[in-house]
């Protein structure tokens, strides 16, 4: 563990499917690199096997939640038991919600590792009727809005939506909206705090009648900011626009937990009386 409870290091291999564990595997590894007393080094080692093998006991099937042995091979996904003497014990999935590629200086070396941030855990009061739960608000897209949604051909329409921007670590996104039946493309920038807004002109290339607006984010790079084609290509082909396919988050491809949408409808201009 890194920097806070909810921040992770680790290693590329192995990291999409399961993070929490790689990242012990990577950290033990990396501390007792720095140890030249072999018993120090396998103290650290051992502890690090024990601490990998409690994070992948999974709880008995009586207790466990029905939707966790299929969300629990998506990427970015960890199942985990969590627990304090001043808190309710908590069994849940936990996700990640941010990855980013870093340098890790460990034993005089510095090697490219990933660091992973998971959903805080709010642990209610020991003895209290309240449950601990997972809370997963970070990235997600609300108040996705067009005004107007009922529009005519040469008007202009405003696209909003906030999308809650975690506060660790400092993050940088592009937010993108995509025409459902023309596949036309727009960013949406940031304008104050959590929300991203553009205009659309309604030109000639749009449809007639419903067609919906759909939403994604994925990481900006900080050394080219704006938007990444090979991105758009990659969440393209791997049909996250589809609205017939489930919206599978993963963390290294996207940043937003879910597909924003709204429906805009274009109607016919009324002729006007000579």
């Amino acid at each position: 563990m890194v920097g806070s409870a909810e921040r992770f290091s680790g290693d590329t291999v192995g990291f999409v499917a399961d993070p929490v564990r790689a990242g012990v595997r990577a950290i033990t590894a990396a501390e007792a690199a720095t140890f030249a007393d072999p018993v120090t080094k396998g103290t650290v080692t051992a502890g690090g096997v024990v601490a990998d093998q409690m994070l992948g006991m999974l709880t008995p099937p009586r207790h466990r939640p029905q939707r966790t042995k299929a969300e629990r091979i998506q990427p970015g996904v960890v199942m985990m038991k969590v627990i304090s003497p001043q808190g309710n014990d908590l069994v849940d999935i936990d996700r990640v919600y941010w990855m980013q590629e870093e340098e890790l200086h460990a034993g005089g070396k510095t090697r490219r590792t990933i660091a992973a941030w998971l959903d805080p855990v709010k642990l209610a009061k020991a003895g209290s009727d309240d449950a601990s739960k997972v809370e997963a608000q970070y990235l997600k897209f609300t108040h996705v809005r067009l005004e107007p949604s009922v529009a005519e051909r040469g008007q202009a329409v405003h696209l909003s939506a906030k999308l809650v921007i975690p506060p660790d670590p400092q993050v940088e996104v592009v937010v993108v909206a995509r025409n459902s039946k023309t596949h036309e493309m727009w960013e949406l920038h940031p304008t104050d705090g959590d929300l991203f807004e553009t205009d659309l002109i309604l030109d000639h290339k749009f449809a007639n009648d419903d067609q919906a607006i759909d939403l994604i984010a994925y990481a900006e790079l900080r050394e080219k900011p704006g938007r990444r084609s090979d991105v758009e290509h990659a969440i393209e082909h791997g049909g996250m626009w589809d609205p017939n396919k489930p919206y599978i988050y993963n963390p290294l491809l996207v940043v937003s937990r879910n597909r924003g949408e709204a429906t805009l409808t274009i109607v016919q201009a009324a002729k006007r009386k000579k």
